[in-house]
């Protein structure tokens, strides 16, 4: 049984933000909230799909 909730912490400036969410849409999961911790610091809270 699958998470119904995943927290992803993200560096844009190690990372594009847009290959996260299309990575973690392969395993399932769409983007519920973000939060910006500082300019380069976010964290991803994803919903399971099923």
């Amino acid at each position: 049984m699958s998470k119904p909730y995943r927290v992803v912490k993200l560096n844009t400036g190690e990372r594009d933000m847009d290959a996260v969410l299309n990575e973690w849409a392969a395993k399932g999961y769409w983007l519920n909230h973000v939060v910006r911790n500082s300019t380069y610091d976010w964290g991803l809270i994803f919903s399971s799909l099923s």
